[in-house]
């Protein structure tokens, strides 16, 4: 187990477990390291739900969100990929959300966002044309 005296500021790093260290269930030996790249995000917002896909901008496909659920009208959103800038696409529905942090284009080409508290975007725009 690694752990830090404080959080780790957000980016993104990479953990590499030694194969001497670990074992299968039945007890025989990893032969290669084990690696994982991940993402640390500053979650400290209560309710917090963060966008986790690169690739695909839809809403509501609960699988681009942290918590595998779309989220609702007491979670706070934040919209910040470090590894590359998805355009997140709205495009049917009424959603209402507690707060909004956006650092990604954020598209509403149907239905509507309303959010009850703070927001910090200049990043949303509304479209014309609708879904592409």
């Amino acid at each position: 187990m690694v752990h830090t005296a404080s959080p780790l500021p957000e980016g993104q790093y990479q953990l590499t477990i030694n194969p001497s260290v670990l074992a299968d269930q039945a007890g025989n030996a990893i032969t290669s390291s084990l690696s994982l790249t991940f993402t640390s995000f500053d979650l400290d917002e209560q309710n917090a739900v963060a966008w986790v896909s690169d690739t695909d901008g839809d809403w509501n496909n609960a699988g681009n969100w942290s918590t595998g659920r779309v989220p609702g009208a007491n979670d706070t959103v934040i919209l910040d990929r470090k590894t590359a800038n998805p355009t997140i696409r709205i495009t049917s529905g009424d959603i209402h959300i507690h707060g909004l942090i956006a650092r990604e284009n954020v598209v509403l080409a149907g239905g509507s966002l309303t959010v009850t508290g703070s927001s910090n975007s200049t990043r949303c725009s509304r479209s014309a044309a609708g879904p592409p």
